[in-house]
């Protein structure tokens, strides 16, 4: 299933909403979608190209324990 949003859903382990914030590592439109909760036990994050390709990826993972 795929989710079309443009805001990111929830952390998946703790359920706070994460950060979108520009990722040093790439183009100047590089973004990175983070988990900022410090009771987190994952602190999951992922990257994109684009803001809209990181919220995807965000989006559409799936919980792995």
């Amino acid at each position: 299933m795929t989710t079309k949003t443009t805001e990111p859903l929830g952390c998946p382990w703790c359920g706070k909403i994460p950060t979108v914030e520009y990722w040093h590592g790439g183009p100047p439109t590089k973004r990175m979608v983070s988990c900022q909760n410090d009771r987190c036990e994952v602190s999951p994050m992922v990257t994109g190209n684009t803001r809209a390709i990181a919220i995807r990826r965000w989006n559409n993972r799936k919980r792995s324990d």
